[in-house]
């Protein structure tokens, strides 16, 4: 036991969260990409305005959804399309003239 030197942490890994999101992911939010509701689309799943891009993306993919309603007070104010998600976050979708993605078995 003695003063030992705590291990560096490169600066880009410094400034992640710890989910190893970068501060501009975190802060990013479904109203930023909010589009106008579509008729008939399921409230659930769905996420708030307030919520994170990156927990709409989550979710979506999860339930195989290429979008989701965005509720404000349990009423429908517009969707969120993935594909929209995905840009604004700076990831490229699989979804145009991309390869398939892998399937995982369960």
């Amino acid at each position: 036991m003695g003063n030992q030197a705590s291990p560096r942490v490169p600066e880009s890994e410094a400034t992640k969260g710890s989910q190893g999101q970068s501060p501009a992911m975190r802060r990013k939010r479904v109203s930023d990409i909010l589009q106008p509701y579509r008729e008939g689309l399921p409230l659930d799943p769905s996420v708030s305005v307030d919520d994170r891009i990156i927990g709409a993306i989550e979710l979506m993919v999860n339930n195989n959804l290429k979008c989701i309603a965005v509720l404000k007070n349990r009423r429908p104010v517009g969707m969120v399309r993935l594909e929209d998600a995905f840009q604004k976050l700076g990831l490229r979708s699989w979804q145009r003239g991309g390869p398939e993605p892998l399937k995982l078995e369960t």
